[in-house]
């Protein structure tokens, strides 16, 4: 497919998140990544309360939780969102990067590459964090090759993931100049 132009926006929080359509839109994006996990078998809402944190956004995705939702367009953002990514703390300078995800027809189109980017850039230079984690399964080839590309590297466990092929990675940020 032809590269195409993304447009990366911050879903607003606080008093601007109760009547923000990108609220509600990166919530159906997460519903649809929870469905991408539950067809490949990994029972997200068994350990990670997924349906209860779609219904609570921003929750700890919010900017006073050192926290952030973004989202992504094709065509310099004229259309619905079509995919998103978030990132929460973990405390001393760690942000955990969670709910990458990218709609199947717009995979491929440099969509993953600059969510991520935008969220380290957010992560380094508005949040002062100096690694992000995140954790994903062998079960998800695609998933583990786009953060290899990206430059994460396997790192010990941060959490209690209790699937069987959980896999855990780190990545350290440079500081800007």
């Amino acid at each position: 497919m032809p590269s195409t132009a993304v447009t990366v926006v911050r879903v607003p929080d606080g008093d601007a998140a109760a009547s923000s359509p990108q609220l509600q839109q990166a919530a159906a994006l997460f519903a649809a990544y929870r469905d991408v996990l539950l067809a490949h078998g990994a029972p997200i809402d068994d350990f990670q309360s997924f349906a209860a944190e779609i219904a609570a956004l921003p929750g700890p995705y919010a900017r006073g939780e050192k926290g952030c939702i973004l989202l992504a367009a094709l065509d310099g953002g004229e259309g619905a969102p079509v995919g998103c990514v978030a990132i929460k703390d973990l405390g001393a300078g760690v942000g955990e990067v969670k709910r990458l995800y990218v709609a199947p027809s717009a995979r491929r189109r440099g969509v993953a590459e600059a969510l991520c980017a935008a969220l380290e850039d957010v992560a380094r230079n508005e949040f002062g964090y100096t690694a992000l984690v995140l954790d994903t399964l062998d079960r998800l080839p695609g998933a583990l090759a786009l953060y290899a590309k990206l430059g994460f590297s396997f790192c010990d466990a941060y959490n209690d993931n209790p699937l069987h092929d959980a896999k855990f990675l780190r990545k350290e940020l440079a500081r800007s100049l």
